[in-house]
């Protein structure tokens, strides 16, 4: 098992929390997720930001500038160390329109972490030892470097409690 967490609003004040089993898949193009936790996602998303969200292959939404400004970072916990996919690993916004890189499944319990993951880290596939290591990488979005300052100062703030 292995948390995810949604947080966004003014220092975090809303927040989304889930315990799910994690799939780390290269073969993967987007996040792959169960229906029943993409409906739970997809409406805190739009509790925020008023988007209604229609659910295709991907989900999407009409969406202005300041509704993409809304959709927050995600942060998974994978074996006690914070890993994140910033809002533009999993939203494109185009012609006013915003389109998740997540797909949906309804006959599965796990999410799966695919390729808008793997973007922000660079992987290694110990299949020796069955372990997985990720390292972040200087191609990763721009954000990212904004989240894993703010990781450290959170590790670094609980550390001197």
């Amino acid at each position: 098992m292995q948390s995810f967490e949604l947080s966004w609003g003014q220092n975090g004040t809303k927040s989304l929390n889930m315990r799910r089993d994690l799939i780390i898949d290269s073969g993967t193009s987007f996040l792959l997720l169960p229906l029943q936790d993409l409906k739970i996602l997809l409406d805190s998303i739009a509790e925020e930001s008023g988007m209604e969200f229609m659910i295709d292959v991907i989900p999407y939404a009409w969406c202005s500038d300041e509704q993409w400004s809304k959709f927050p970072d995600m942060h998974f916990e994978i074996d006690g160390s914070t890993y994140f996919l910033p809002k533009e690993s999993y939203v494109m916004k185009q012609y006013g329109v915003c389109s998740l890189m997540i797909m949906n499944s309804p006959y599965m319990s796990q999410w799966i972490l695919g390729l808008n993951f793997f973007g922000n880290y660079y992987t290694v596939f110990d299949q020796e030892n069955l372990r997985i290591g990720f390292a972040p990488s200087i191609f990763a979005v721009d954000s990212m470097q904004d989240l894993f300052t703010q990781a450290l100062l959170i590790n670094e703030a609980q550390h001197l409690k």
